[in-house]
């Protein structure tokens, strides 16, 4: 459970799903080192302005960085950079594996888009 999941009222607070994908969105939409007491939370794409398979190719290491260092619950199996480029928009499929549990998270990141699409597979 999330810290902030602590004081939500009963009825309010949300489920494991829900409580990993707000802390996953929250971290990949974060400018790294602003706001946050560790300078190494969130995503530095400044540097990262170019669209080759390099740029998707570090773009996908740092969301990999960023859930394997500040997300405990999961495990992530892979950050696929999906190809599907618009306008200035870099979209990436990350599948994880909640820990101490058989479902996996399949999430669609996209680039400046708050909250991530995403579905829980048994299996």
């Amino acid at each position: 459970m999330s810290f902030l999941n602590l004081f939500r009222p009963a009825e309010e607070q949300k489920s494991l799903e829900e409580d990993v994908l707000e802390h996953i969105s929250d971290l990949l939409n974060t400018r790294k080192g602003f706001g946050s007491q560790s300078p190494s939370v969130g995503m530095d794409l400044s540097e990262f302005s170019r669209r080759d398979s390099l740029a998707k190719s570090d773009i996908a290491s740092e969301i990999r960085r960023n859930i394997e260092e500040f997300e405990p619950r999961i495990t992530v199996l892979s950050v696929t950079p999906d190809g599907l480029e618009v306008g200035s928009t870099l979209s990436f499929t990350i599948l994880c594996k909640f820990n101490n549990r058989d479902r996996l998270l399949s999430l669609f990141y996209e680039r400046g888009v708050h909250m991530p699409e995403w579905r829980v597979e048994h299996g």
